[in-house]
C-alpha cells in the first residue's frame, strides 16, 4: 500500500510516523477516515498527523541554521503553544546540536554508512545532519552555548521562553 504512494508523500508520512510500522498504520488508518475520497496527500498528511517533539525541535533548528529566522520564530511559537516546556526544548535542542556535531566530526573519516552503524541512528537522520552546511566550530560554540543555557534553566538563574528565543536568534 505504501509502495504505491509518490515519493513526496511517502517520506512525509514515513517522518511522521516516526519511521515505525505502528504508528504508519495507524496513521494511514487515521488519514483515509479523514478523506472522503480516499485519496491522501501531503497536504492531508501535514493537517492530520502531528510532528514528534524531536521533529518540530529539528525543523527549529534547521530554520536558525538558515538564518531564516521568520520560519525558526513560527515554528518555536507553534510549539509553545502545544504546551512544551522550555526545559524540554532546551534539552532535545541540545541532544540535536551534539549528534550533528558528532556526525560532522565523524564524517571527516567515516562514511554515511559507518557513521549510521557508529550512533546506531536512522539513516535519513544522518543524511540530514551530513546536509548540513555550518561550519564545524560555529556549532562546537553553539553546543556549549546550549549546555549552558539548558543548565540556567534547570537552576532558576532563567525562565521563560526569551532566553532559549534569544539564543536561537544568534545562529
Amino acid at each position: 500500500m505504501i509502495s504505491r504512494l509518490n515519493p513526496q508523500l511517502k517520506k512525509e508520512l514515513l517522518n511522521r510516523s516516526n519511521n515505525q510500522i505502528d504508528p504508519l498504520i495507524a496513521n494511514l488508518n487515521k488519514l483515509y477516515s479523514a478523506t472522503s475520497t480516499h485519496t491522501i496527500t501531503v497536504e492531508l498528511v501535514r493537517a492530520n498527523i502531528e510532528q514528534s517533539i524531536e521533529q518540530n525541535i529539528f525543523e527549529v533548528l534547521t530554520a536558525a541554521l538558515k538564518h531564516d529566522y521568520t520560519q525558526m520564530l513560527t515554528l518555536f511559537d507553534d510549539q509553545m503553544r502545544q504546551g512544551t516546556a522550555v526545559v524540554q526544548l532546551t534539552s532535545i535542542l541540545s541532544s540535536q546540536l551534539s549528534f550533528i556535531v558528532s556526525v560532522k566530526i565523524l564524517s571527516k573519516r567515516m562514511s554515511e554508512g559507518e557513521i549510521v552503524a557508529a550512533l546506531k541512528a536512522h539513516p535519513y537522520r544522518v543524511k540530514l545532519a551530513l546536509q548540513n552546511r555550518a561550519a564545524l566550530a560555529m556549532l562546537v560554540a553553539k553546543q556549549k552555548g546550549i549546555i549552558e543555557l539548558e543548565f540556567g534553566y534547570k537552576s532558576g538563574q532563567f525562565q521563560g521562553e526569551t532566553p532559549l528565543k534569544s539564543f536561537l536568534l544568534t545562529f
